[in-house]
């Protein structure tokens, strides 16, 4: 069992994703373990572009 790990904030975790380790503010990770795949520049853009699907 994990415990007193940390999620960022407007951090993306994807589905299935053993989180590990602490995921950093703005990140996107996902995988088995949870790997780092990019950071998010610009959150109110992605968010407008997950509104209009």
């Amino acid at each position: 069992m994990f415990g007193g790990i940390r999620v960022g904030e407007n951090a993306i975790v994807g589905a299935n994703a053993v989180v590990n380790k602490p995921v950093p503010d703005n990140a996107v990770v996902a995988g088995v373990p949870a790997k780092l795949l990019h950071y998010r520049n610009d959150v109110g853009k992605e968010k407008q572009a997950t509104d209009n699907n």
